[in-house]
């Protein structure tokens, strides 16, 4: 059944309705069909536009799928409903035909039916997956390889599912899972996002990229049923890699622009490596010159627009330009803040926002983004660093921990030395283990959940879980080098729950579809298969990855450093610019919340104030788009009024946590 969703809200900002919501079990009010259907509204996005949406509800069973989600289907037979969104693609013969006869979601119903343990190692390409089966009180959610669609669930009394793209529809369920979580607040301010398989509302969790959560008579089962095909001893010749390379990167860009009308596709363009690669390949695809998108700022240290135009030129694209002004974030950041379903600090969402917008308003329906590359082929400067301090480790045990060691743990006395000062920090730095040592600064500001949080709320906060998460996803792989453990890392922790959320999420709120090459499965594997030695070679970031593309991408772009869509937030936040007071009133609109500790706001301000330091400007961008997320799904507080954000009932007063208004 198709039925239309009406809001109020029609401009441009509302965005559209992309996603999925529903629940297997359950009990009334919302068991029932008719009382199903008035729940499923009840759960869709306020902000959403006139929309179409499909419905299908079965007793103790109701799924809604936007017709606006891309690839959006929904297959039913025999009391067992299948939902399938997103760019599938299939491993097997007989499975891809039933795609192209009767429908993606057709074919994974078949599947399932044939082998529910199956269905996912037949299942390939960019997805998110929902099979309910009521009358054998089971269901299968999943999201794809990459984690590309977010996919959110909550346990139902019952022992049912409920589930959604968006944790803010969940939020709205009947079961009520709107009150915000003090771990999930810690864990944004550690990570600058949530990340799974936290969600920023109790109760709510995240599946992680290419896990599945199975539900079979009230138990629920998470498992990952795919990992990266990690090899030590794959192919060493450079020639056949670099073909490999190229295969799988012309597969992926082809199919991702397959089907789409070339005078209505783009692509993002940065200048980096990435993005080049995949205007490049898009310009050997296009039946007309490829259309690429780059935006600037009037700030030289952040503006790569000349990097840009040299690719552009070199493969004769269409080369749009858009300058972001401190006027457009000022415009903007509110929207973006209220776009994001959990509290998103990443600043790069404002040039994200306002090139997808960019692209839209030059008849663009899809772009193209080369995000992906740094984690695959070792490109952030992380890699490089944690390689470094790896060094030491190599030295012989003994001459480390009986002579080294000892040494620089007896002479403080000559910190005042400079150098020496360098060396101790440099021994101490590569002494911690991995994945510690990746994140050694945060370690030191957020060890106390106190000094971050309100002293009521540290009973429910642990501080270590931010490190138990990147733990879990680090050691994950059963046999791998350092430089595959940190491609896993990054894949969740930097993509999944960072850039993909970053990119997929502003392109909506423009308008417009986007889709991910470099995480195309047969990259992601054949990046597995690079030996590691390959891939930091002589201590290169990108070392393989930019030999390969030599010849194909100008010079200059071989050689300049990576920086990507970055935002000068630290010069739009120094005192006295109007994003500046905007940070300001945000801030102290936060403090009276009493969730974030008022003297870890306060210290952060003063210290801003009084030196203006550039490394101040990211945790004050984080704060202030945490409170302008509150304000936009909580409710806004008046400067100078005490705050009156509802609470969640029966709590204590030393319990409770505002709640986020679910609509």
């Amino acid at each position: 059944m198709t039925v239309d969703l009406i809001r109020n809200r029609t401009d441009a900002a509302a965005g559209r309705l992309w996603g999925v919501c529903g629940w297997l079990g359950g009990s009334p009010p919302y068991s029932g069909r008719e009382a199903a259907l008035c729940t499923l509204h009840a759960m869709a996005d306020p902000r959403w536009r006139r929309s179409r949406a499909r419905v299908h509800a079965e007793p103790g069973a109701a799924v809604m799928l936007s017709d606006d989600t891309p690839g959006a289907d929904i297959a039913a037979a025999d009391g067992m409903t299948v939902a399938l969104f997103g760019y599938p693609r299939w491993n097997t013969a007989a499975s891809a035909e039933t795609a192209a006869q009767s429908g993606h979601a057709a074919a994974a119903l078949q599947a399932y039916r044939q082998d529910p343990d199956g269905l996912l190692s037949d299942l390939d390409g960019h997805f998110g997956l929902v099979v309910l089966d009521p009358a054998r009180k089971r269901a299968l959610i999943a999201t794809d390889r990459a984690g590309i669609h977010p996919m959110f669930y909550a346990r139902l009394p019952d022992g049912g599912v409920a589930f959604a793209t968006s944790a803010t529809a969940l939020a709205r369920h009947p079961a009520d899972f709107s009150t915000v979580s003090p771990q999930a607040v810690f864990d944004y301010l550690f990570f600058y996002r949530v990340p799974a398989p936290l969600s920023i509302f109790e109760g709510q969790r995240k599946l992680m990229a290419a896990q599945a959560l199975r539900v079979a008579d009230g138990q629920h089962r998470l498992d990952f049923y795919w990992q990266m095909p990690f090899r030590s001893d794959g192919e060493r010749d450079r020639t056949r890699l670099k073909n490999g390379l190229f295969h799988a990167l012309r597969q992926a860009v082809r199919d991702g622009a397959g089907g789409a009308d070339w005078a209505k596709t783009g692509a993002f363009l940065s200048g980096g490596l990435d993005s080049s690669a995949v205007v490049g390949l898009l310009s050997e695809l296009s039946a007309e010159p490829a259309k690429a998108f780059t935006v600037g700022f009037d700030h030289e240290a952040y503006d790569e627009t000349g990097y840009a135009r040299i690719v552009a030129e070199a493969f004769g694209a269409t080369h749009y330009v858009h300058r972001v002004t401190d006027d457009h974030v000022l415009e903007s950041v509110t929207r973006i803040a209220e776009a994001y379903d959990e509290p998103f600090g990443n600043s790069s969402a404002v040039a994200v926002y306002h090139c997808a917008k960019f692209a839209q308003e030059h008849g663009i329906e899809l772009l193209l983004a080369g995000d992906g590359g740094d984690e695959l082929f070792a490109g952030n400067q992380i890699y490089l660093r944690v390689k470094t301090f790896d060094l030491y480790r190599h030295l012989p045990g003994p001459v480390r921990r009986s002579l080294i060691d000892p040494m620089v743990d007896r002479l403080t006395r000559l910190d005042w030395f400079l150098p020496w000062r360098k060396v101790r920090r440099y021994v101490s730095q590569a002494n911690m283990p991995m994945p510690e040592r990746m994140v050694e600064a945060q370690l030191g500001t957020y060890l106390g959940a106190g000094d971050v949080l309100e002293p009521r709320l540290t009973h429910a906060v642990d501080p270590g879980h931010p490190i138990d998460l990147l733990r879990e996803v680090y050691h994950r792989p059963h046999d791998a080098a350092l430089e595959q453990r940190m491609h896993q890392l990054e894949l969740q922790t930097v993509m999944a729950d960072n850039d993909l959320r970053k990119v997929n999420r502003m392109c909506e709120l423009a308008g417009i579809r986007v889709r991910f090459p470099m995480l195309d499965t047969r990259v992601m594997t054949f990046s597995a298969g690079i030996p590691p030695q390959f891939l930091l070679e002589g201590l290169q970031l990108r070392a393989f990855y930019k030999r390969a593309l030599r010849g194909f991408l100008p010079k200059a772009t071989i050689a300049k450093r990576k920086h990507g869509f970055g935002l000068p937030s630290a010069p739009w936040l120094a005192p006295g610019t109007r994003l500046h007071q905007l940070a300001c009133d945000s801030l102290a609109s936060l403090k009276r919340r009493g969730v974030v500790n008022k003297d870890f706001i306060e210290g952060i301000l003063e210290r801003h104030r009084r030196t203006g330091h550039k490394v101040d400007a990211g945790p004050i961008w984080d704060l202030m788009m945490l409170e302008l997320w509150w304000q936009a799904h909580g409710g806004a507080t008046a400067a100078g009024t005490d705050h009156a954000a509802p609470w969640t009932d029966g709590q204590s007063d030393r319990d409770r946590m505002p709640t986020a208004r679910a609509g």
